[in-house]
């Protein structure tokens, strides 16, 4: 049986692509990486990047989830406040984070200097080709979430809390692993 993708998946590669094309035009910390490349085999798989995911949002495991969106945070800089590709990026962390998360998103990175999502000050370039995730506990509709990004000096582990809706996961908070 084939599935279609979700639609919330879809609209992240249209905005994706956007954004990247925006991207060119802007001078930023890190270099950004295509959009990611959505795919689907004939026996119904979903592939982005070449890495297999559930096409239904809500039937992803909470590793991939994160797995995925950490895959378009990290190559997909928010731009400035205000600007058309702020806008779109918010948009973007509507649809994966959960509402009180994206209300407190902007007020945590103002009031530390810190990104809320990575709980770094920087974006490093290991760090797009280097994501690993693993689930490190579920307990009935939500889960945490064990990530690392990148390698050696700039490695950065996270602990992502996740909560499965309707729509599917939603980010809940990050916190430092370990």
């Amino acid at each position: 049986m084939r599935f279609k993708l979700p639609l919330a998946l879809l609209a992240l590669v249209i905005i994706s692509i956007g954004l990247v094309l925006m991207l060119r035009s802007v001078s930023k910390r890190i270099t950004p990486t295509p959009a990611p490349t959505t795919t689907t085999s004939q026996s119904g798989t979903a592939y982005i990047n070449g890495i297999p995911v559930e096409t239904r949002m809500e039937e992803q495991a909470p590793d991939a989830f994160v797995s995925v969106f950490y895959t378009w945070y990290v190559t997909h800089p928010p731009g400035a406040p205000g600007s058309t590709q702020y806008t779109q990026f918010m948009s973007v962390l509507k649809q994966a984070l959960t509402p009180d998360f994206v209300a407190q998103y902007e007020i945590i990175a103002k009031q530390t200097g810190v990104n809320p999502l990575t709980l770094s000050e920087f974006y490093y370039a290991s760090w797009p080709s280097n994501i690993r995730t693993s689930v490190l506990s579920t307990s009935g509709t939500t889960a945490h979430v064990s990530v690392s990004l990148g390698t050696g000096p700039q490695l950065k582990r996270l602990d992502v809390s996740v909560v499965r809706t309707d729509s599917g996961w939603r980010i809940v908070s990050v916190a430092s692993e370990g």
